[in-house]
């Protein structure tokens, strides 16, 4: 699957630390780890997600909005952006596709 997902998307670079995982794989679009933190891909796009659950994560967020766990394939747009499950086990979601539907003015630079 991984094959897929770069020969769909191209060459990524890997921005990993110990706080989020993610990897930039065009401008506005990044591959994230599930384990990301909400407050680092709302930095990372400079935009401030409308959320009624408390998740800190982009697993947790996600299972949260569709109200049920993730499976590959599903999808959420939400406050501009486009959220694509790439990869989940029965429990839990593991790799998301994010993209920025309308790029803002400002975004942290890489």
């Amino acid at each position: 699957q991984e094959d897929l997902t770069n020969e769909v998307l191209g060459k990524i670079s890997d921005k990993e630390d110990q706080k989020h995982k993610y990897t930039i794989s065009k401008q506005n679009e990044i591959i994230a780890s599930a384990k990301m933190e909400i407050d680092d891909l709302e930095d990372l796009f400079n935009i401030k997600l409308d959320r009624t659950s408390t998740s800190v994560t982009v697993g947790g967020f996600l299972t949260d909005e569709l109200g049920d766990i993730p499976k590959a394939g599903d999808k959420l747009e939400k406050n501009n952006l486009l959220f694509y499950v790439l990869s989940a086990d029965p429990n839990r979601v593991r790799r998301v596709y994010i993209r920025q539907l309308k790029p803002s003015k400002k975004r942290r630079s890489e």
